[in-house]
């Protein structure tokens, strides 16, 4: 089954969390994919991924915190294929997870965002075991809505959460990869 995990991001600046998707350890990612967001802009090289979502976030004012709270500046979402499915290849994989991020961040359900995918298959734990990784994808979200400059947080609730889970479940079965069954079980 594809494992979906939410995870919240606060940090003023994405350069930390870029550094440790594309680079910690050697050069770990297999593949970068993006929407509304380049890895390096061409008119200028040193303006990467996360600068640009910085920038954004920083230009529309949605960096401050907000009543006292730590602002979300970007939504971190894992989603890792089954270990069972040794068979996907990488462009597989990456058709698969585009094409989740773009029903809900590409003028989508939720809105239009940046986004940056980052795919590795080096899982730590299962490294340390002497198991081969898996594939899975790191997705970042800005948290600025480009056409409204609105934040995601309003949009981004459980009803959405389990939207996203459960289309991320019948992509998967729909491409041949394993899901949840109504019980719960993988299949």
């Amino acid at each position: 089954m594809p494992y979906v995990k939410h995870i919240n991001g606060h940090s003023k600046s994405l350069q930390a969390a870029a550094y440790y998707f594309e680079h910690k350890g050697g050069e770990r990612a297999l593949a970068f994919d993006s929407i509304n967001v380049a890895h390096h802009s061409l008119l200028d090289p040193e303006m990467t991924w996360d600068k640009t979502m910085d920038k954004t976030r920083e230009e529309r004012g949605n960096n401050k915190d907000v009543n006292g709270q730590r602002a979300l500046t970007y939504k971190h979402i894992m989603i890792s294929l089954d270990e069972r499915d040794k068979q996907v290849t990488l462009d597989q994989f990456r058709d698969y997870v585009r094409t989740w991020c773009e029903r809900y961040f590409d003028h989508g359900k939720i809105g239009n965002y940046q986004v940056a995918i980052i795919y590795h298959n080096d899982n730590a734990s299962r490294l340390e075991q002497g198991k081969e990784g898996i594939l899975h994808a790191h997705i970042i979200v800005n948290n600025t809505d480009l056409d409204t400059n609105r934040r995601i947080s309003p949009r981004y609730k459980q009803h959405m959460i389990d939207d996203m889970n459960k289309f991320a479940n019948d992509l998967a079965l729909s491409r041949g990869f394993r899901a949840f069954a109504e019980n719960g079980e993988s299949m």
